[in-house]
């Protein structure tokens, strides 16, 4: 591995790093991308951010975080009052207007292994305070897009509150339920002896974590054998038998 010295030729070799590791090309078929539905454009993600879009991106700031390159913390902009934020919020329309957008500065941090390496650094980026604003506007401006209309029907993992949303039905969350809290909480149930108040209890136990699991409550007047029917669950009476027979 040929190695350099002279700052220029490193800054080079780390720039053709980065280049391959941020542009790495698609193997996609064009056809069969073309034959894709579209969907309509959304024209309303285009409108230029509202002061209320941009109070919501501050205040999901936190505090006591090392600024970027301009120095500027976070607090300078969610404490700094209406002067600091109506001229953030005209730097945020003139960004969005011209087309730019805002660039970190990627630092390396050393992990392990050849310090020649390129490959054995972490790539950290740096943006500041006001990037972060700005790309905090674009993330919950999608999210919300993605959430209302495009996901729901196409995505359940890296959601939050993955037990809600109606694509996973209440059969799936039963099993789930099954495989991971019953199968815990019945280990070495084969070797109880277990009384009738033991089993009321243990079946008292089951039916709260199913009626939260189904965000049900006494009012919902929803009975017992309906939960089981609708989760695909035996009642805990059943496993206790099947476990010691």
């Amino acid at each position: 591995m040929e190695t350099f010295s002279d700052s220029k030729r490193v800054v080079a070799r780390w720039s053709e790093h980065f280049q391959k590791l941020l542009n790495i090309p698609g193997d996609i078929d064009h056809e069969a991308l073309d034959n894709i539905p579209q969907r309509i454009t959304k024209t309303s993600l285009d409108e230029i951010p509202t002061k209320h879009e941009m109070a919501r991106a501050i205040a999901g700031l936190k505090d006591s975080k090392a600024p970027g390159g301009d120095g500027i913390p976070a607090e300078v902009w969610k404490y700094g009052g209406d002067n600091m934020f109506n001229i953030q919020h005209q730097l945020i329309t003139n960004a969005w207007e011209v087309g730019f957008v805002p660039q970190a500065s990627i630092v390396t941090i050393y992990k392990t292994g050849d310090r020649t390496d390129c490959g054995n650094y972490r790539e950290i980026a740096l943006l500041s305070t006001a990037g972060k604003i700005f790309a905090r506007i674009l993330l919950n401006r999608l999210s919300t897009h993605i959430t209302q209309e495009v996901g729901p029907k196409t995505q359940c993992s890296f959601r939050e509150t993955l037990e809600q949303p109606p694509c996973v039905s209440t059969r799936v969350k039963g099993k789930i339920y099954c495989a991971i809290m019953l199968s815990i909480f019945l280990y070495g149930a084969e070797a109880w002896t277990v009384y009738i108040r033991q089993a009321k209890k243990l079946h008292a136990f089951m039916m709260r974590h199913l009626r939260s699991i189904m965000r049900l409550t006494w009012m919902d007047k929803v009975t017992n054998k309906e939960i089981f029917e609708r989760t695909g669950l035996p009642s805990m009476e059943d496993l206790l038998i099947r476990t010691n027979l």
